[in-house]
């Protein structure tokens, strides 16, 4: 038996109009009036500000369940396209009349008791479901419209600040490089999502709510200027200024995707992840024991692996000290490898025009994709991948021009990483610290290995060349071997993509 009482639902497709407009209030003084008119009594009031073009409106399917249910004699609705856009849901409105609920509309003077009632209000129906497709695909193509021209046509992200229709969204000044540190501190693999949170809290910004919020904000194209049509894939270039590199991003995307993460340990141990097991290849733990720390391999095979942590300073002190006297042994080399980084600033102009030149030919493969997307050598699955990989090669010739017009030609890292650990060892700043020592270890891309109770310290192929020729010759290179020398080590410190095939000096030396 159903209840005595009417429900009455009234909506507006927008929070805007119901917060500040006026609509809400106007459907709920016209639903009392028709009630009085009727001599019915609203029990209950459904209140919805949602779009009718969708399903899964809330209030609209609890009001839907308790009428099923029998909580109400009758359903007031302001009008057909207040209460469905969509086929299916006036379906279930209809649908009521058979279960006996009365159904009234206050602008539509229909009676769905009646077979020319209910043409009629299927008529309405599916003229406002025809009006509410057509909508949609304007809208549709006014958001592609405004992708094309480079425009987010949407709210803007977090480190960024809305500027108006037809406006570029512009960098927060204060989220801005906040998002950008967010960036950088997942890439190192140090971060958790749930530390990062913590670690941007404490420095001034509160990430969205929501378990995976931050990591839709570190997956975001839009930080490195590519606008990505979510419910299609395409993806457009933006004439914002993007907050990151597009290598940078590539990083986090590779951390995101759990290609390498790093777990960080309840207790902080200096050279965690730092010492390899040669044996294994593992990394040793280290663990807390007697008031001392110690490092081990805990692969069975390796049982005898392991040492207190003295001998982890030593190894790296050692290997420091060795470069260090070599570097004292060629005082010369320094002012030369200066020059050598002067003179590749000095092709700025040409890095620069290939760098053009690169991004015209990657232009005019977008350009021939479309083209053959147009005459059907192409199907548009493939087609936007294609355009994707593009526009991500785009976006990373446009971080190198910006970095050029900035900074100039790059300064090779290993070059860059001598320079600056010259001036730390004529400090001897590796003496103040086990953990200052580490760090510079670290600039030399360096790790310890070991194997039983013995360490060494490795560092990359460049300078492990270094530290293999400063240990063999004990830095005593005689003063002949001077120009060859220097000639030798510029070559290797300015090339940090391809480790030299060509034999050290004391080598050549020995040939002749």
């Amino acid at each position: 038996m159903r209840q005595r009482g009417f429900y009455a639902y009234i909506r507006t497709s927008t929070i805007r109009q119901g917060t500040e407009g006026v609509s809400l209030e106007v459907q709920r003084s016209d639903a009392e009036r028709l009630a009085r008119l009727k001599g019915v009594e609203i029990v209950k009031l459904f209140c919805e500000m949602e779009t009718a073009a969708k399903q899964g409106r809330r209030q609209f399917a609890q009001m839907m369940k308790e009428l099923r249910a029998g909580a109400a004699e009758g359903l007031i609705l302001h009008k057909i396209d207040r209460g469905a856009r969509n086929l299916r849901e006036w379906s279930d409105i209809t649908d009521l009349i058979e279960l006996g609920v009365k159904v009234y509309f206050v602008h539509d003077a229909l009676d769905l008791t009646t077979r020319g009632g209910r043409l009629t209000g299927d008529m309405l129906a599916a003229v406002a479901a025809d009006y509410i497709r057509n909508l949609r695909e304007e809208t549709k193509k006014g958001i592609v419209g405004r992708l094309k021209q480079g425009l987010w046509p949407f709210g803007a992200p977090v480190g960024y600040v809305n500027n108006g229709k037809g406006q570029a969204k512009t960098i927060d000044p204060i989220k801005g490089p906040l998002i950008r540190t967010a960036f950088k501190l997942y890439a190192t693999g140090d971060y958790t999502l749930k530390a990062l949170r913590k670690e941007l809290h404490a420095r001034g910004l509160k990430a969205p709510a929501g378990k995976n919020a931050l990591g839709v904000i570190l997956s975001n194209p839009f930080y490195v200027g590519k606008l990505v049509l979510r419910s299609s894939g395409e993806a457009f270039p933006g004439i914002h200024e993007p907050l990151v590199d597009q290598a940078l991003f590539d990083e986090v995307q590779a951390a995101l995707a759990g290609r390498f993460r790093r777990k960080p340990g309840k207790h902080f141990f200096l050279y965690r992840r730092a010492i390899r097991c040669d044996s294994c290849g593992q990394w040793l733990a280290g663990e807390r024991q007697k008031g001392h720390i110690y490092y081990r391999c805990h692969t069975k095979a390796c049982a005898g692996t392991s040492f207190r942590e003295e001998r982890a300073h030593e190894a790296v002190e050692l290997g420091l000290r060795r470069l260090s006297l070599f570097m004292q042994t060629c005082p010369g080399l320094e002012p030369v490898l200066r020059e050598a980084i002067a003179e590749r600033s000095r092709t700025k102009d040409a890095t620069m025009q290939m760098l053009l030149v690169k991004r015209g030919k990657l232009e005019e493969r977008l350009s021939a994709a479309a083209d053959a997307v147009i005459d059907g050598l192409l199907d548009r699955e493939t087609f936007l991948s294609k355009k994707n990989e593009l526009l991500d090669a785009k976006a990373r010739i446009a971080g190198e021009i910006a970095q050029l017009e900035t900074n100039g030609v790059p300064i090779p890292p290993l070059a860059e990483h001598y320079l600056e650990l010259t001036k730390a060892f004529q400090q001897q700043a590796f003496r103040s610290s086990p953990a200052v020592a580490m760090e510079m270890a670290k600039r030399m891309k360096s790790n310890l290995h070991a194997r039983q109770k013995s360490v060494e310290l490795r560092c990359s192929d460049q300078f492990q060349e270094v530290l293999d020729q400063a240990k063999t010759l004990e830095c005593a290179l005689r003063q002949d071997d001077f120009r060859t020398s220097t000639e030798y080590w510029v070559k290797l410190l300015m090339d940090s993509d391809n480790v030299p095939t060509s034999p050290c000096p004391r080598d050549m030396k020995a040939k002749d």
